[in-house]
C-alpha cells in the first residue's frame, strides 16, 4: 500500500501548541505529516477526510494526556488506526505511537509510548517551555519508531560514555590529570553529562553526540538516493548488565552499518571498560563507524592546523575533507582521522554508510590519516 502520509498527529485540542511544535519538527525531518487543523466541538460528526487520512497515514503518533483521553476524536483515530493495522497485509510496515504528555493509556499499552516528557513533568509548563535537550530527545527515539516503520536502514548506536550521576566514578588521579593536560576545569567538564548517554556533549561544547549524528543523517536523506537511513540508539545502557552488551554485539553484527562513539574518559569506569572489550570485535568491522570524541574543546594549535589543511588542501584530498554521496569510484574504506569537531563525525559517518550500504561501486582500499 502507498501510504499519502508518513504521520498522522492525533491530538486534543488543548494540546494544541504541543501538535504544532511536534509537525514542524517531523516535517524539518523531510516527514509528511497531517494534522486537522479544524477541531470541532464533542458531538460533531467525525468527518469522512479524517477517517481516510488516518488510513492512508504510515503511522499515528497520539500526544497523550488527560484530554486526549476525554477527546472522542482522539479515541476515534486510535480505534480507525488500530483497526486498519490489524486488517494490514503488512501490519510491521505500520506504527502506532504514544508519545506521553501526563496520564497512562492503558488501552494501548502494547503500543509503543516514548515517556521522555511526562517522566520529566514537561506538560504543566507548555510546549513553549519545555527544555530543548528533552524535546529533542523525545523526537530522535519518535524519528527512529517512523523511520523504522518504512524502507528505511536502521542504524544502530552504542555511545559508550557516562551519565551525570556515574561521572562520580571517575578517579579523583583522572580529573586532576585532565585539568594539568587541558586547562579544563572539572566541574565544567562534568556539566557536559547528563541523564541519557546520547545527550553527553563532547568537544567542550553545548551539542549532544545524539544531535550531531542526527545531523548528519539527516543530511544523508536530503541528498540524492531512494535510500534512507534512521539512528537507532541503545536505550537506557546498563553498563553493569553485561547480557545487554552481548545483545547490542549481535544487534551490531546483524546490521549493514553500525555506530560507536566512544567517550575516552568515561573508560575510567571499570565496567564501560569491559563493554568496551566486549565490542572490540564489533568496532574491527568494516561497517562499524567508530568515533572517539574528546570531552575537552579543541585546541588553538588543532584549530588552526585544521584551517591550514583545508586552506591549502591538493585537490585531490578535497573529496576527503568534504565527502558526499555517492562516494567518488576509489574512495577508501577507512579514513581514520583525529575526531574534534562536527566536521570529522560526519566524515566517519559519510564513510560508513557509503560502503556499508551500497553507495559506491568501488572495491577500496585502505587510508589512514594520523597525526
Amino acid at each position: 500500500m502507498e501510504f499519502s502520509y508518513d504521520v498522522f498527529i492525533s491530538y486534543s485540542t488543548t494540546d494544541r501548541a504541543w501538535a504544532d511544535r511536534l509537525k514542524t519538527d517531523l516535517e524539518s525531518a523531510n516527514l509528511r505529516v497531517f494534522l486537522d487543523h479544524t477541531r470541532i466541538e464533542a458531538g460533531t460528526r467525525w468527518r469522512t477526510e479524517l477517517s481516510t487520512a488516518v488510513r492512508e497515514s504510515r503511522c499515528l503518533v497520539a500526544l497523550w494526556s488527560s484530554h486526549a483521553h476525554g477527546s472522542t476524536w482522539v479515541q476515534k483515530e486510535l480505534a480507525t488506526f488500530d483497526t486498519h493495522v490489524d486488517m494490514d497485509e503488512q501490519p510491521s510496515a505500520r506504527r502506532l505511537v504514544l508519545v506521553g504528555l501526563e496520564g497512562t493509556n492503558f488501552a494501548y499499552d502494547h503500543y509503543q509510548e516514548i515517556r521522555d516528557l511526562r517522566e520529566a513533568n514537561a506538560y504543566a509548563a507548555g510546549a513553549g517551555s519545555v527544555d530543548q535537550r528533552l524535546w529533542d530527545g523525545m523526537v530522535r527515539k519518535l524519528l527512529g519508531s517512523v523511520r523504522a516503520a518504512s524502507n528505511v536502514v536502521q542504524i544502530p548506536v552504542a555511545v559508550l560514555t557516562m551519565t551525570a550521576a556515574e561521572t562520580a566514578n571517575i578517579r579523583d588521579t583522572t580529573w586532576s590529570l585532565l585539568e594539568q593536560r587541558f586547562g579544563v576545569d572539572r566541574g565544567e567538564v562534568q556539566s557536559r553529562y547528563h541523564g541519557e548517554r546520547q545527550d553527553w556533549c563532547p568537544f567542550g561544547g553545548t551539542t549532544s553526540v545524539g544531535d550531531f549524528l542526527s545531523d548528519v543523517v539527516e543530511t544523508i536523506n536530503q541528498s540524492e538516493g531512494d535510500q534512507k537511513y534512521a539512528l537507532e540508539f541503545a536505550e537506557a545502557i546498563d553498563f553493569s548488565d553485561l547480557d545487554s552488551a552481548r545483545e547490542l554485539k549481535i544487534r551490531i553484527d546483524s546490521s549493514p552499518v553500525a555506530i560507536i562513539a566512544v567517550d575516552p574518559l568515561a573508560l575510567d569506569d571499570l565496567q564501560i571498560k569491559q563493554w568496551f572489550g566486549l565490542l572490540s570485535e564489533c568496532i574491527a568491522r568494516d561497517s562499524t563507524v567508530t568515533l572517539v570524541l574528546p570531552p575537552v574543546p579543541l585546541t588553538d594549535a588543532d584549530q588552526a592546523l585544521r584551517e591550514l589543511i583545508e586552506q591549502k588542501t591538493f585537490p585531490d584530498l578535497e573529496s576527503l575533507l568534504n565527502p558526499q554521496l555517492p562516494l567518488e569510484e576509489g574512495f577508501p574504506r577507512h579514513c581514520v582521522l583525529p575526531a574534534r569537531d562536527a566536521s570529522d563525525i560526519a566524515r566517519a559517518v559519510l564513510f560508513g554508510v557509503g560502503h556499508a550500504t551500497g553507495r559506491t561501486e568501488t572495491t577500496p582500499t585502505s587510508i589512514y590519516i594520523a597525526h
